[in-house]
């Protein structure tokens, strides 16, 4: 599979999950350190949610 079809399934949907579903459309600092934080702690935690819904999810297999 070429690398581009790749990163449409693997990435992409994260992004645009972020966008339409977190309604990140844009960032609310200026500067590109800032930026990178802002970016950074959305990405976190959109982790830690993540994280989150499969340890629920392994609690209800086990039950």
């Amino acid at each position: 599979m070429p690398l581009a079809q790749l990163r449409k399934l693997i990435v992409e949907p994260v992004f645009g999950d972020i966008k339409e579903n977190k309604g990140v459309t844009s960032f609310l600092t200026r500067g590109l350190k800032t930026v990178k934080t802002e970016f950074n702690l959305i990405c976190s935690g959109n982790n830690i949610k993540r994280f989150h819904k499969k340890k629920q999810n392994l609690k209800q297999q086990v039950v």
